[in-house]
């Protein structure tokens, strides 16, 4: 992991430390340091010693059978100083994850990216540092259809899962349209078992008040009433984490917003190429496609799930043909004549939207 990829030293510790069930006086006398000492550190005043992290605060955080965790810790240490992790101080341990961790480990529930992710380093790392600081914990992705809001959550929510101990679930919820039907299908994966006599957010919010655990809630805009649930949930389960995304935002006071901005140009075209070599592995980006390629994801607005859509055409098209496409036609007559067997009708007319019916 690189410096420029790794998580605040100040905010890795205190979300580890609160893993462990200790406060900062905990930690401290542990440690045998002063409170101000550990507030400093996970403020980001005070700068970590990577061999004092070895020896005297993993022990401390019960991290010795946690090596994925331990090491980026340590990383995260070297990254405080502007350093990358020496070889010889990347943690191992001997012994086999055991009980706590073992249970942890099998309860995370989030899907692999299928492809790279391109283009979102640095929000990606923002992100994972405001879900685990101090600004609560509502996170919403907020952004037009075709952005990328699923693939950046997606994206941030495996840097951060395995700090959640009870685990991490990604609940895709497009198909829902009420809370009670939202609370049923995060129940369905949660504990796919429970057939209690209460409704599905009372079970819900029994469920999950005393674990500690983040939840992915994907594509609420439909959801009138997911608010209220999310809402509730944050009040009777101190231990749950909610990041969202959504065409808009959710109106809660605990909410964070992050607004998903289109990619910039240069990952645009690197999203635009993977994916067309994704169907034609002899395409590739040269001097002489340059300028036709830039123009092509100009004309999408730099929109991900435009440039999915349309680099998927490039084995009936070359790009000087797509590029004449876009100019021809209308976007509506565009999509229906190149992405219809792409994705659903209901995408489409989001995208479409997003874009307008301008000529393109």
């Amino acid at each position: 992991m690189s410096v420029a990829s790794t998580l605040a030293f100040g905010t890795l510790l205190r979300q580890l430390r609160k893993r462990a069930g200790m406060t900062q006086r905990d930690l401290a006398a542990a440690l045998g340091y002063s409170d101000s000492l550990i507030s400093g550190l996970e403020q980001g005043k005070r700068q970590p010693d990577v061999e004092t992290v070895i020896q005297r605060f993993l022990p401390a955080l019960g991290l010795q059978d946690d090596p994925a965790l331990a090491s980026r810790l340590l990383e995260a240490a070297a990254a405080a100083r502007g350093e990358i992790l020496p070889a010889q101080h990347r943690y191992s341990s001997p012994h086999k994850p055991t009980g706590r961790l073992a249970r942890s480990e099998g309860s995370h529930r989030i899907p692999a990216l299928p492809v790279e992710v391109i283009g979102r380093d640095e929000a990606v790392l923002q992100l994972s540092n405001r879900l685990l600081g101090h600004g609560g914990r509502l996170l919403t992705l907020v952004g037009p259809p075709g952005v990328g809001k699923t693939t950046l959550a997606l994206a941030v929510a495996w840097q951060v899962q395995h700090l959640y101990t009870d685990g991490a679930y990604f609940l895709p919820l497009a198909a829902v349209n009420d809370s009670h039907l939202m609370a049923g299908a995060i129940l369905s994966q949660l504990a796919p078992d429970d057939a209690g006599s209460k409704s599905p957010p009372d079970r819900l919010v029994e469920l999950l008040r005393r674990k500690t655990t983040l939840l992915i809630l994907d594509n609420l805009e439909q959801i009138d009433s997911a608010p209220a649930l999310i809402a509730t949930l944050l009040a009777e389960c101190p231990g749950v984490t909610v990041l969202a995304t959504s065409r808009e935002r959710l109106h809660l006071r605990a909410e964070q917003r992050f607004p998903v901005p289109p990619l910039e140009l240069a990952p645009a075209v690197k999203l635009f190429v993977q994916r067309a070599q994704a169907v034609d592995g002899d395409f590739r980006l040269t001097e002489h496609n340059h300028s036709t390629l830039n123009t092509i994801c100009t004309r999408l607005d730099c929109l991900p799930l435009a440039l999915e859509l349309c680099a998927a055409q490039i084995e009936l098209f070359t790009s000087a043909q797509l590029l004449a496409q876009l100019q021809e036609h209308s976007l509506d007559t565009l999509i229906a004549k190149l992405w219809s067997k792409c994705c659903s009708q209901k995408e489409t007319e989001s995208v479409s939207q997003n874009l307008g019916s301008r000529s393109i």
